[in-house]
């Protein structure tokens, strides 16, 4: 389920910001997927599809391939 981890990710933005160059040396590392990453990233599946449905846009139910 996870898909690669963004290179300017939100998470990591105060380390490349302060030292640009991080975050071109810290893709070259491995993406380690932990429980918490997980949980987060079926946290945000779970949000994208109750903003798609408000909006009113087709969307397919997540919930039953989420594993939090």
């Amino acid at each position: 389920m996870p898909n690669k981890h963004a290179v300017l990710s939100a998470s990591s933005s105060a380390r490349w910001l302060a030292c640009p160059p991080s975050a071109q040396l810290c893709a070259a590392l491995p993406d380690i997927v932990t429980d918490y990453a997980l949980e987060g990233t079926c946290a945000h599946e779970l949000a994208e599809y109750k903003v798609q449905k408000l909006l009113g846009n087709p969307a397919s139910n997540p919930t039953e391939n989420l594993d939090f």
